[in-house]
Protein backbone atom coordinates (compact mmCIF):
# COMPACT_ATOMS: atom_id res chain seq x y z
CA UNK A 1 0.00 0.00 0.00
CA UNK A 2 1.45 3.38 -1.03
CA UNK A 3 2.12 5.72 1.87
CA UNK A 4 0.66 9.21 1.76
CA UNK A 5 2.23 12.39 3.12
CA UNK A 6 -0.13 14.91 4.66
CA UNK A 7 0.76 18.62 4.52
CA UNK A 8 -0.06 19.81 8.03
CA UNK A 9 0.85 23.42 7.41
CA UNK A 10 -2.01 25.90 7.87
CA UNK A 11 -3.36 27.68 4.82
CA UNK A 12 -1.99 30.98 6.13
CA UNK A 13 1.53 29.75 5.37
CA UNK A 14 0.72 30.60 1.76
CA UNK A 15 0.93 34.34 2.32
CA UNK A 16 0.41 35.10 -1.34
CA UNK A 17 -2.98 33.38 -1.27
CA UNK A 18 -3.80 34.83 2.15
CA UNK A 19 -3.27 38.42 1.01
CA UNK A 20 -5.00 37.84 -2.30
CA UNK A 21 -8.13 36.56 -0.60
CA UNK A 22 -8.13 39.06 2.26
CA UNK A 23 -7.32 42.28 0.38
CA UNK A 24 -8.75 41.42 -3.05
CA UNK A 25 -6.51 43.79 -5.10
CA UNK A 26 -8.39 45.63 -7.88
CA UNK A 27 -5.50 47.01 -9.92
CA UNK A 28 -1.72 46.76 -10.39
CA UNK A 29 -1.02 49.14 -7.51
CA UNK A 30 -3.03 47.12 -5.04
CA UNK A 31 -1.37 43.95 -6.32
CA UNK A 32 2.01 45.62 -5.74
CA UNK A 33 0.85 46.38 -2.22
CA UNK A 34 0.76 42.64 -1.53
CA UNK A 35 4.49 42.15 -2.14
CA UNK A 36 5.48 45.37 -0.34
CA UNK A 37 6.27 45.35 3.39
CA UNK A 38 6.90 47.88 6.14
CA UNK A 39 10.04 47.30 8.21
CA UNK A 40 10.44 48.27 11.85
CA UNK A 41 14.11 48.74 12.74
CA UNK A 42 15.89 50.12 15.82
CA UNK A 43 15.96 53.58 14.22
CA UNK A 44 12.46 53.76 12.77
CA UNK A 45 10.31 52.64 9.87
CA UNK A 46 11.30 51.77 6.34
CA UNK A 47 9.97 49.82 3.40
CA UNK A 48 10.95 46.74 1.45
CA UNK A 49 9.47 44.13 -0.83
CA UNK A 50 9.59 40.42 -1.55
CA UNK A 51 11.88 39.45 -4.41
CA UNK A 52 10.65 35.87 -4.74
CA UNK A 53 8.21 33.36 -3.28
CA UNK A 54 10.89 32.07 -0.87
CA UNK A 55 10.58 35.06 1.46
CA UNK A 56 13.60 37.14 0.40
CA UNK A 57 13.03 40.82 1.15
CA UNK A 58 15.15 43.64 -0.24
CA UNK A 59 15.43 47.03 1.42
CA UNK A 60 17.97 49.83 1.87
CA UNK A 61 20.90 49.49 4.24
CA UNK A 62 20.21 52.96 5.58
CA UNK A 63 16.82 51.76 6.87
CA UNK A 64 18.72 50.19 9.80
CA UNK A 65 22.16 51.82 9.55
CA UNK A 66 21.06 55.43 9.15
CA UNK A 67 21.54 57.83 6.28
CA UNK A 68 25.18 57.68 5.13
CA UNK A 69 25.24 61.31 3.97
CA UNK A 70 23.66 62.50 7.21
CA UNK A 71 26.22 60.55 9.24
CA UNK A 72 29.10 61.95 7.17
CA UNK A 73 27.75 65.48 7.62
CA UNK A 74 27.43 64.89 11.37
CA UNK A 75 31.05 63.69 11.43
CA UNK A 76 32.19 66.91 9.76
CA UNK A 77 30.20 68.97 12.26
CA UNK A 78 31.71 66.99 15.14
CA UNK A 79 35.28 67.62 13.95
CA UNK A 80 34.61 71.31 13.39
CA UNK A 81 32.84 71.86 16.72
CA UNK A 82 35.48 69.88 18.63
CA UNK A 83 38.14 72.29 17.38
CA UNK A 84 35.94 75.28 18.19
CA UNK A 85 35.24 74.00 21.69
CA UNK A 86 38.94 73.54 22.38
CA UNK A 87 39.57 77.11 21.24
CA UNK A 88 36.71 78.33 23.42
CA UNK A 89 38.24 76.63 26.47
CA UNK A 90 41.61 78.16 25.66
CA UNK A 91 39.94 81.57 25.54
CA UNK A 92 38.24 81.01 28.91
CA UNK A 93 41.50 79.97 30.53
CA UNK A 94 43.25 82.97 28.99
CA UNK A 95 40.51 85.19 30.38
CA UNK A 96 40.99 83.59 33.82
CA UNK A 97 44.74 84.28 33.64
CA UNK A 98 44.00 87.92 32.82
CA UNK A 99 41.78 88.11 35.91
CA UNK A 100 44.63 86.90 38.12
CA UNK A 101 46.92 89.56 36.73
CA UNK A 102 44.26 92.28 36.89
CA UNK A 103 43.42 91.53 40.54
CA UNK A 104 47.01 90.90 41.62
CA UNK A 105 46.45 87.22 42.32
CA UNK A 106 49.33 85.69 40.36
CA UNK A 107 50.90 84.61 43.63
CA UNK A 108 47.87 82.55 44.66
CA UNK A 109 49.22 78.99 44.27
CA UNK A 110 45.79 77.37 44.45
CA UNK A 111 44.43 79.43 41.56
CA UNK A 112 47.57 79.11 39.47
CA UNK A 113 47.68 75.32 39.82
CA UNK A 114 44.08 75.00 38.64
CA UNK A 115 44.88 77.09 35.60
CA UNK A 116 47.92 74.96 34.82
CA UNK A 117 45.70 71.84 35.08
CA UNK A 118 43.11 73.48 32.78
CA UNK A 119 40.56 72.89 35.55
CA UNK A 120 37.96 75.56 34.83
CA UNK A 121 35.45 74.42 37.47
CA UNK A 122 38.11 74.15 40.15
CA UNK A 123 39.44 77.61 39.26
CA UNK A 124 35.94 79.11 39.35
CA UNK A 125 35.15 77.63 42.78
CA UNK A 126 38.44 78.84 44.22
CA UNK A 127 38.05 82.26 42.61
CA UNK A 128 34.49 82.70 43.90
CA UNK A 129 35.64 81.56 47.36
CA UNK A 130 38.16 84.37 47.73
CA UNK A 131 37.47 86.74 50.61
CA UNK A 132 36.95 89.80 48.42
CA UNK A 133 33.92 92.03 48.76
CA UNK A 134 34.59 94.50 45.96
CA UNK A 135 31.94 94.75 43.22
CA UNK A 136 34.43 94.20 40.38
CA UNK A 137 35.37 90.76 41.71
CA UNK A 138 31.70 89.76 41.86
CA UNK A 139 31.18 90.92 38.26
CA UNK A 140 34.28 89.03 37.09
CA UNK A 141 33.17 85.85 38.89
CA UNK A 142 29.67 86.01 37.37
CA UNK A 143 31.09 86.58 33.91
CA UNK A 144 33.50 83.66 34.27
CA UNK A 145 30.69 81.41 35.53
CA UNK A 146 28.54 82.37 32.52
CA UNK A 147 31.35 81.48 30.11
CA UNK A 148 31.90 78.10 31.74
CA UNK A 149 28.15 77.32 31.65
CA UNK A 150 28.15 78.12 27.95
CA UNK A 151 31.13 75.81 27.50
CA UNK A 152 29.35 72.96 29.35
CA UNK A 153 26.25 73.44 27.21
CA UNK A 154 28.34 73.18 24.05
CA UNK A 155 30.12 70.13 25.46
CA UNK A 156 26.77 68.40 26.13
CA UNK A 157 25.70 68.95 22.52
CA UNK A 158 29.03 67.63 21.29
CA UNK A 159 28.75 64.56 23.55
CA UNK A 160 25.29 63.87 22.12
CA UNK A 161 26.69 64.08 18.59
CA UNK A 162 29.53 61.74 19.57
CA UNK A 163 27.00 59.18 20.84
CA UNK A 164 25.06 59.45 17.58
CA UNK A 165 28.22 58.81 15.55
CA UNK A 166 29.26 55.90 17.77
CA UNK A 167 25.79 54.34 17.56
CA UNK A 168 25.88 54.75 13.77
CA UNK A 169 29.22 52.96 13.60
CA UNK A 170 27.92 50.12 15.77
CA UNK A 171 24.80 49.75 13.59
CA UNK A 172 26.91 49.64 10.42
CA UNK A 173 29.18 46.96 11.87
CA UNK A 174 26.38 44.93 13.50
CA UNK A 175 23.22 44.63 11.39
CA UNK A 176 20.12 43.58 13.34
CA UNK A 177 19.70 39.79 13.38
CA UNK A 178 15.96 40.24 12.85
CA UNK A 179 13.59 43.05 11.95
CA UNK A 180 9.83 43.17 12.29
CA UNK A 181 7.99 43.34 9.00
CA UNK A 182 4.33 44.21 8.46
CA UNK A 183 2.50 42.72 5.52
CA UNK A 184 -0.04 44.72 3.56
CA UNK A 185 -2.76 43.64 6.02
CA UNK A 186 -0.52 44.68 8.98
CA UNK A 187 0.24 41.09 10.01
CA UNK A 188 3.64 41.18 11.78
CA UNK A 189 6.47 38.70 11.21
CA UNK A 190 10.15 38.53 12.11
CA UNK A 191 12.49 38.47 9.12
CA UNK A 192 16.11 37.35 9.49
CA UNK A 193 19.08 39.33 8.22
CA UNK A 194 20.78 37.60 5.28
CA UNK A 195 23.31 40.00 3.76
CA UNK A 196 24.07 43.59 2.86
CA UNK A 197 25.80 44.88 -0.22
CA UNK A 198 29.25 46.37 0.46
CA UNK A 199 28.92 48.61 -2.59
CA UNK A 200 25.28 49.66 -2.70
CA UNK A 201 22.60 50.89 -0.31
CA UNK A 202 20.96 47.47 -0.25
CA UNK A 203 20.23 44.78 2.33
CA UNK A 204 18.53 41.40 2.17
CA UNK A 205 16.31 39.78 4.81
CA UNK A 206 14.28 36.57 4.67
CA UNK A 207 10.97 35.41 6.04
CA UNK A 208 11.46 31.64 6.09
CA UNK A 209 8.80 28.95 5.99
CA UNK A 210 6.21 30.79 3.94
CA UNK A 211 5.25 31.09 0.32
CA UNK A 212 5.39 34.82 -0.25
CA UNK A 213 4.06 37.14 -2.96
CA UNK A 214 6.56 37.78 -5.72
CA UNK A 215 6.66 40.64 -8.21
CA UNK A 216 7.13 40.55 -11.93
CA UNK A 217 10.38 42.30 -12.82
CA UNK A 218 10.52 44.94 -15.52
CA UNK A 219 13.17 45.60 -18.16
CA UNK A 220 14.72 48.93 -17.24
CA UNK A 221 16.48 49.18 -20.61
CA UNK A 222 13.17 49.44 -22.41
CA UNK A 223 11.63 52.29 -20.42
CA UNK A 224 11.12 55.39 -22.58
CA UNK A 225 11.71 58.86 -21.15
CA UNK A 226 8.48 60.25 -19.73
CA UNK A 227 6.96 56.86 -18.94
CA UNK A 228 4.93 56.87 -15.71
CA UNK A 229 6.50 55.23 -12.66
CA UNK A 230 5.20 54.76 -9.13
CA UNK A 231 6.90 54.56 -5.73
CA UNK A 232 5.23 52.38 -3.11
CA UNK A 233 6.07 52.34 0.58
CA UNK A 234 5.38 53.80 4.00
CA UNK A 235 6.45 57.47 4.07
CA UNK A 236 6.15 58.93 7.57
CA UNK A 237 4.51 55.69 8.68
CA UNK A 238 1.66 55.98 6.15
CA UNK A 239 1.72 52.37 4.99
CA UNK A 240 1.10 51.33 1.41
CA UNK A 241 1.28 54.86 0.02
CA UNK A 242 1.65 55.38 -3.73
CA UNK A 243 3.32 58.38 -5.36
CA UNK A 244 3.43 59.00 -9.10
CA UNK A 245 6.24 60.34 -11.27
CA UNK A 246 7.89 59.89 -14.62
CA UNK A 247 11.03 58.11 -15.69
CA UNK A 248 13.82 60.54 -16.60
CA UNK A 249 17.02 58.62 -17.30
CA UNK A 250 19.33 55.80 -16.27
CA UNK A 251 22.50 56.83 -14.44
CA UNK A 252 25.50 54.92 -13.10
CA UNK A 253 27.03 55.71 -9.72
CA UNK A 254 30.69 55.46 -8.70
CA UNK A 255 30.24 51.83 -7.60
CA UNK A 256 28.72 50.74 -10.89
CA UNK A 257 25.10 50.60 -9.75
CA UNK A 258 22.49 51.47 -12.37
CA UNK A 259 20.35 54.25 -10.95
CA UNK A 260 16.88 55.21 -12.17
CA UNK A 261 16.32 58.96 -12.08
CA UNK A 262 12.64 59.75 -11.75
CA UNK A 263 10.19 62.22 -10.24
CA UNK A 264 8.14 59.96 -7.94
CA UNK A 265 8.18 61.39 -4.40
CA UNK A 266 10.52 59.53 -2.03
CA UNK A 267 10.14 60.57 1.60
CA UNK A 268 11.41 59.23 4.91
CA UNK A 269 9.86 55.81 5.41
CA UNK A 270 9.39 54.65 1.83
CA UNK A 271 13.08 54.12 1.23
CA UNK A 272 13.53 50.48 0.28
CA UNK A 273 10.12 50.15 -1.33
CA UNK A 274 9.59 49.22 -4.98
CA UNK A 275 9.49 51.52 -7.98
CA UNK A 276 7.02 50.00 -10.45
CA UNK A 277 5.81 50.77 -13.96
CA UNK A 278 2.22 51.14 -15.14
CA UNK A 279 1.92 47.35 -15.49
CA UNK A 280 3.02 46.79 -11.87
CA UNK A 281 6.43 45.41 -12.79
CA UNK A 282 9.26 46.23 -10.39
CA UNK A 283 11.94 48.48 -11.86
CA UNK A 284 14.03 49.24 -8.81
CA UNK A 285 14.41 50.02 -5.09
CA UNK A 286 13.57 53.57 -4.01
CA UNK A 287 16.57 54.94 -2.22
CA UNK A 288 16.99 58.72 -2.23
CA UNK A 289 15.66 62.14 -3.05
CA UNK A 290 17.98 64.96 -4.12
CA UNK A 291 17.86 67.59 -1.38
CA UNK A 292 19.35 70.91 -2.41
CA UNK A 293 18.07 74.49 -2.30
CA UNK A 294 16.02 75.20 -5.40
CA UNK A 295 15.84 71.53 -6.46
CA UNK A 296 12.53 69.67 -6.56
CA UNK A 297 11.23 66.41 -7.92
CA UNK A 298 14.45 64.45 -8.45
CA UNK A 299 14.43 60.97 -6.94
CA UNK A 300 16.63 57.94 -7.42
CA UNK A 301 16.02 54.20 -7.34
CA UNK A 302 18.56 51.40 -7.59
CA UNK A 303 17.72 49.36 -10.71
CA UNK A 304 16.39 45.87 -10.07
CA UNK A 305 19.19 44.45 -12.26
CA UNK A 306 21.73 45.78 -9.76
CA UNK A 307 19.73 44.33 -6.87
CA UNK A 308 19.61 40.84 -8.36
CA UNK A 309 23.31 40.97 -9.18
CA UNK A 310 24.23 42.18 -5.69
CA UNK A 311 22.51 39.19 -4.06
CA UNK A 312 22.93 36.56 -6.78
CA UNK A 313 24.56 34.10 -4.39
CA UNK A 314 21.95 34.49 -1.65
CA UNK A 315 19.01 34.20 -4.06
CA UNK A 316 20.09 30.86 -5.54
Amino acid sequence: MESQTTDLRPESWDLEKHLQEKLKPRNVFERARNFTVTLKTPIGLGSGFFLDDKGHIVTNRHVFEGDKKQIAAAGNVFDRETARLKQFKDNILSHAADLLAFEGLTGNTRLVQRLENRDMDGFLNAYKGLDRNDAAHKIHADRLESLIKDYRHRQEKLDSLARFLNDSKIRAENPPAYVTILLADNTPFEAKFVAKSPDHDLALFRLSGYKTPRPELGDIRRIPAGAPVYAIGSPLGLTQSVSEGIFSALRTDAKGAVIIQNTAKVNKGNSGGPLIDAQGRVLGVNTAKLMRPGVEGISFSIAIDTVIDAFKNELK
